[in-house]
């Protein structure tokens, strides 16, 4: 597999076999989910995809929403994906605000002393 955008070049199919729902996964989002980062053919993957996502949103006149909604295929893997990922009770978007909310409160009391 070659990727273009970045200059990588993964040789060989069965290389990447563990990394097929990641790369399914396409621009959801789930690239930024590098389990532990033990994986490195695993996290350029995804680090290219991230880029070439950004790339593409970039140069797209959509939203990113917009965006998603259209590279998505109805009932395929990014959309099973994007359904475990943007979960309201157990997915990304709660995950983000106890984040952001744990960041915030350390900020708070380093400022604090």
């Amino acid at each position: 597999m070659i990727i273009e955008t970045s200059g990588a070049v993964i040789v060989g199919e069965e290389s990447c076999v563990g990394e097929r729902g990641a790369h399914d996964a396409g621009p959801s989002g789930g690239e930024a989910l590098v389990p532990s980062e033990r994986d490195q053919i695993h996290a350029l993957v995804v680090g290219v995809r991230v880029a070439g996502a950004g790339a593409l949103a970039e140069e797209a006149g959509e939203s990113p929403e917009e965006l998603r909604i259209n590279v998505t295929s109805p009932n395929g893997t990014t959309q099973a994906g994007l359904e475990v990922l943007m979960d309201p009770v157990t997915g990304l978007p709660p995950l983000m605000e106890k984040t952001v909310a744990a960041a915030t409160d350390r900020s708070k009391e380093l400022r604090n002393g």
